[in-house]
């Protein structure tokens, strides 16, 4: 895992997560999506989130995701270590914002994939 204050831009993301309405009590919402192709609009029936022009810290991670391998796992590591090892250690704090998961597949066989994990965040 890795921490920037720039996103990556090599790929382009196949999946989108989205963390928002964090509540004082821990719950949040959680919403998936994809990138809508140029020139096509949004039908009446999904849900817009709008997402504020803000400073993000950036994770990534890579996982190879064979047949017996549990989905999913990477991602709760790199989760765990951006509390407990990143923020613990930077002079950085998360705002209100959504957080952004984003998935990309790196191979044709759709084996080798990256996440990004966004945090809305500022300085100290």
């Amino acid at each position: 895992m890795t921490g920037s204050m720039r996103p990556s831009a090599e790929n382009r993301a196949r999946c989108f997560g989205y963390h928002f309405d964090f509540d004082e009590d821990g719950t949040k919402r959680y919403l998936m999506g994809g990138e809508l192709p140029d020139g096509k609009e949004i039908p009446p029936k999904l849900t817009v989130l709008r997402i504020p022009t803000q400073t993000y810290a950036v994770f990534e991670s890579q996982e190879e995701i064979s047949e017996d391998v549990e989905i999913g796992l990477e991602i709760l590591n790199v989760w765990r270590r951006i509390y407990s090892e990143w923020f613990p250690s930077v002079n950085f704090e998360q705002v209100e914002g959504p957080c952004l998961e984003k998935y990309y597949w790196l191979d044709e066989e759709q084996v080798d994939s990256k996440c990004e994990v966004w945090i809305p965040v500022r300085r100290k």
